[in-house]
């Protein structure tokens, strides 16, 4: 499980769905936009033909601590420990364990969703559910394979390609997981990228703020097309 196989996966779903030259516009959140990266480094000669805009949602290029939403004293530990811990946690009877220990957690992991995922105290019970029910619904072994990924995760060298059609990066300025820190140096390396704070708002910035999200998709949608398939962009 790597983000370069995502990348590859991400290449297979858009031969089998949108055949020919397209257009596509591409959104990806998080880990989605790492796979829209990827894709861009394997397949650069898609951007600017097939794929005329791009959208990115709290996410980066690099630099991703998976620990970085932890209180300071805590990360190094945590980030040195946790390679070792999660390679045992993805294989035989401990998976097995601590998946029972999860779907037992309730109130814990309802409190513990509500503050890594979003930055507004006050989100609707409801959301909260519903995003740690998803968490909840994916494997242990796979959530700890990709955090392994993710301490690897280096995409930089793809960003021009993307900078070839319109493209934008948007955060929310409480992102506990992807700190906006990030998000604002995976703009800047991408020619011509717009960046997007979104005030208030934590990782899942498109359950927080909707209606900010869908405007700018909006308006990616509406450059991209403006005048039927544009040339590609050059830095």
């Amino acid at each position: 499980m790597t983000i370069e196989q995502t990348g590859a996966d991400l290449a297979a779903v858009l031969a089998a769905t949108c055949p020919g030259d397209g257009p596509v516009i591409l959104v990806g959140h998080s880990m989605g936009g790492m796979t829209i990266m990827a894709l861009a480094a394997r397949h650069p000669g898609l951007f600017g033909t097939k794929i005329i805009g791009t959208a990115l949602i709290a996410t980066a290029a690099a630099n991703v601590d998976p620990a970085g939403w932890l209180p300071p004293p805590l990360r190094p530990l945590a980030r040195q420990a946790a390679p070792s811990v999660l390679r045992g946690v993805s294989q035989g009877r401990q998976a097995a364990f601590v998946e029972r220990g999860r779907q037992a957690a309730g109130d814990i992991a309802f409190l513990s969703t509500r503050f890594i995922g979003f930055g507004d105290s006050s989100v609707s019970p409801a959301l909260v559910d519903f995003a740690e029910r998803m968490i909840r619904s994916t494997r242990v072994e796979v959530i700890a394979e990709f955090y392994l990924a993710l301490l690897g995760h280096d995409q930089r060298a793809a960003l021009e390609v993307i900078g070839r059609t319109p493209a934008f990066v948007l955060t929310g300025d409480r992102d506990k997981v992807v700190p906006s820190r990030l998000a604002g140096e995976l703009a800047a390396g991408i020619p011509g990228a717009d960046l997007i704070l979104v005030p208030g708002a934590g990782h899942l910035v498109f359950m927080e703020r909707p209606e900010v999200v869908n405007e700018a998709i909006g308006g990616l949608l509406a450059q991209a097309t403006e005048t039927g398939r544009p040339e590609p962009r050059t830095a």
